[in-house]
């Protein structure tokens, strides 16, 4: 079988480099050119495919458009059966999607599963709001966003400790076997289900979605960094006007005795306890470039971005970009739990 995978994205190659070891053969990898990418942060977890496929001894290709929009189809090998959409955030047009001779495929979910979760992000919006569950579909790709014939879908847990990356390669084990049954009897294709129910949207989000509200229960900073750690940019707050690069915390509950987001203690092992809602959250790695033994001290406070503006700006890009569209009921819970007035949206 000549299967075309579209990817970008460093999750897409982990999930393509498992499916890789146990068998699958690829005819080409199409990725999005270096030269495009002014700012790397702008599609987090962003990787050149080149390396990756000359590695692998695959056939590839770089676009200049994301969106395909101006892309030739001539990109794409003679006889195709299908394309694995694998780690590439933009909808594929309908000239693209009517290539392959079996279909075109990707893999989709949220903590409530594809229906009521389709849309953007859906990983990161699955940790940020402590869900515990997480279920991913293998379905074929149309024209809307995630809205196509379910293949199969399978679920797992999204333990305590678990980051982003860690969540990338649960899918990643996932989906990679998921496709090798397709591949190895693709006729599972003619059985894929539609999809029921009314669908429901998570938002975009953007580097600046990231701040740190201090005064928010210490379990939301903790999983808020979790969320959005490496590959992404990470969660951050400015100490001094100084930005702080967040990459993994611990919370720890308690009595308030300073301000939130003050520095309460540093550890003799650098690492720092700050002032939460209800605790503290343990600054285990950080980036910064204050010297954290100099310049760090008990009493500085970092800056807070209040909760209520970030997900405030979230809801309104949303509402811009998708008028139509109706929130994810989960995020709904949690806004609502944290008292933002949806009257103004929705």
């Amino acid at each position: 079988m000549n299967i075309v995978i579209f990817c970008t994205i460093d999750a897409g190659l982990f999930c393509v480099k498992l499916a890789l070891k146990k068998g699958l053969k690829v005819k080409k990898i199409i990725g999005l050119s270096p030269k495009y990418v002014v700012n790397i942060d702008k599609i987090s977890g962003y990787v050149d495919v080149k390396n990756f496929c000359k590695k692998y001894n695959i056939d590839y290709c770089h676009v200049d458009d994301y969106s395909l929009a101006s892309e030739s189809k001539k990109i794409i090998p003679n006889s195709t059966d299908l394309f694995w959409i694998c780690g590439w955030q933009r909808l594929i047009p309908e000239r693209f999607l009517e290539i392959p001779k079996y279909a075109t495929i990707g893999s989709h979910g949220s903590c409530d599963g594809i229906v009521k979760g389709r849309g953007r992000s859906p990983q990161n919006w699955a940790i940020l709001l402590g869900k515990k569950q997480f279920k991913i579909s293998l379905f074929k790709i149309d024209k809307n966003v995630d809205s196509g014939p379910i293949i199969s879908t399978q679920k797992f847990n999204i333990e305590s400790n678990d980051t982003i990356l860690h969540s990338y390669l649960k899918v990643a084990f996932i989906t990679s076997n998921a496709i090798l049954k397709v591949v190895s009897d693709p006729k599972i294709i003619k059985y894929a289900k539609p999809q029921v129910g009314k669908p429901e949207y998570f938002p975009r989000r953007e580097l600046n979605d990231g701040f740190i509200d201090w005064e928010m229960d210490y379990r939301d900073i903790v999983n808020q960094t979790r969320a959005l750690t490496i590959p992404y940019p990470c969660s951050h707050s400015y100490l001094q006007n100084n930005k702080i690069k967040i990459i993994s915390v611990t919370g720890i509950s308690g009595k308030r005795i300073g301000e939130f987001g003050e520095i309460i203690h540093i550890f003799d092992t650098g690492e720092i306890l700050v002032q939460a809602k209800k605790g503290y959250v343990i600054l285990n790695k950080i980036y910064s470039s204050l010297d954290i033994k100099k310049e760090f001290k008990v009493g500085l406070v970092l800056n807070s971005v209040p909760i209520k503006e970030t997900l405030k700006r979230i809801l309104i890009r949303f509402k811009n970009e998708f008028p139509n569209k109706s929130l994810n009921n989960s995020l709904i819970k949690f806004l609502i739990k944290r008292n933002i007035k949806l009257d103004k949206f929705y």
